[in-house]
């Protein structure tokens, strides 16, 4: 607070981030500033088609897909408990894009379920990859509890996903309840259940979460997001 009480500007990337400092005791105002996407790199028109070969996913299974580091914090258990259930209903095919911590207690946890048929852990996923692993899914699905942000959520809505996520910290700026997605209560894998399985059984309402998701992410398109750094680095030198 020291530090950032000298400063002339200070940014964050939420709402929710720039709520955190004001409660911390920071008395200067803070601009949300989104930490931007790259909306050519990451689209709807992408082809994922090589991967979903590479790591033998079936071709007749809908794909729940997670990216991002395998650790405690992004809560990837409460995804897995869930999974019995979607496989009740859905042709659910689990994807846990990433690398982390967590792998070998995640495998044991899948084949203490009976789940491990049903679950993919791709490992590292090269840059050049990144883009197309998000058009092997249906729905992306993040439980993490500490996302100031979400960059993955955000590559995953500019790819034209729905997303279910936990209703925790940044989460409900992306994704927008009964929108683009839905959010469900922390520890509750039962209610994160029902909400992907409303997703993967409804077409129609699918395809218009992926047009929601596309027109949200357009307001955090990274040359927004440099224009809006320039003008502050503009205003402040100048004044």
């Amino acid at each position: 607070m020291r530090v950032f009480e000298q400063l002339d500007f200070v940014t964050t990337p939420t709402e929710t981030a720039a709520a955190l400092l004001a409660k911390a005791g920071l008395s200067k105002e803070v601009v949300p500033i989104s930490c931007g996407i790259d909306l050519e790199r990451f689209k709807p028109t992408n082809d994922g088609t090589y991967l979903r070969r590479r790591f033998a996913i079936p071709s007749d299974k809908q794909v729940l897909l997670y990216v991002g580091r395998l650790d405690k914090e992004k809560r990837i258990d409460m995804i897995l408990r869930a999974l019995p259930h979607i496989s009740r209903v859905t042709s659910a095919h689990l994807v846990l894009a990433g690398i982390g911590k967590e792998k070998r207690n995640l495998e044991e946890s899948a084949g203490k379920l009976g789940i491990q048929q049903a679950v993919t852990f791709t490992g590292f996923v090269p840059d050049e990859d990144l883009p197309n692993i998000y058009r092997i899914a249906d729905v992306f699905v993040t439980a993490g509890i500490a996302e100031l942000q979400s960059i993955v959520t955000m590559e995953a809505m500019a790819s034209g996903l729905p997303v279910v996520a936990v209703n925790a910290m940044a989460l409900p700026e992306l994704v927008h309840d009964e929108e683009n997605g839905y959010l469900f209560p922390d520890g509750d894998s039962q209610m994160l259940a029902e909400k992907v399985i409303a997703v993967l059984s409804d077409q129609a309402m699918r395809a218009e979460m992926s047009k929601r998701s596309l027109g949200i992410i357009q307001d955090h398109d990274i040359i927004k997001t440099v224009e809006k750094y320039e003008a502050i680095y503009s205003e402040i030198t100048y004044r």
